[in-house]
């Protein structure tokens, strides 16, 4: 699960529960965190993270693409 906090980091404004092929995109200076998979689940759990640079982001485009 990844965490979305506000900007003071004390409330969590979103999460994202893992899905079969999902993919993110956020900007990274949101401040942001990862969750352990529950216990209760027993199957292997892969997960890859890519950190870019882009000159420009579009924060908004990003958002909307979390929300689909």
């Amino acid at each position: 699960m990844i965490v979305f906090f506000n900007q003071e980091k004390t409330d969590i404004v979103y999460s994202v529960m893992p899905k079969k092929n999902r993919s993110l995109c956020f900007a990274a200076h949101i401040p942001h965190t990862a969750r352990s998979p529950s216990r209760a689940c027993h199957k292997l759990r892969k997960i890859l993270a890519f950190k870019t640079l882009r000159k420009q982001i579009d924060e908004k485009r990003c958002i909307e693409y979390i929300n689909n």
